[in-house]
């Protein structure tokens, strides 16, 4: 079927699909289309048995997110920088200069 486009829309009726899936499970729809018509709907079917996640699939998936990532980013910095400013105030406290000698 040369010069023909066909175009296809997906429908999912779920947010996320969470195993254990099984065979046959329907996970959505697709809508077949050519230009604007709509010529069919399907279903989206798994084609084999998924398995639940194990605890570390999971640990992963939950560390690996955008919004974690960047909190421990920013708990990093604040902790590089309150330790720099911790260190600073020690110094800042201390008699005599590296140049002077102690007073015994």
């Amino acid at each position: 079927m040369l010069g023909v486009s066909w175009v296809g829309s997906l429908r999912v009726n779920r947010v996320s699909v969470a195993g254990p899936i099984a065979s046959g499970d329907k996970l959505g729809e697709v809508d077949v289309c050519r230009g604007k018509a709509k010529l069919a709907t399907l279903p989206v079917v798994a084609a084999a048995d998924v398995p639940a996640a194990g605890l570390g699939v999971r640990t992963k998936d939950r560390f690996t997110s955008p919004w974690i990532l960047l909190l421990v980013l920013f708990v990093a910095l604040a902790g590089t920088v309150g330790l720099n400013r911790l260190r600073r105030r020690s110094s800042n406290g201390r008699r005599g200069s590296r140049g002077e000698p102690e007073a015994a």
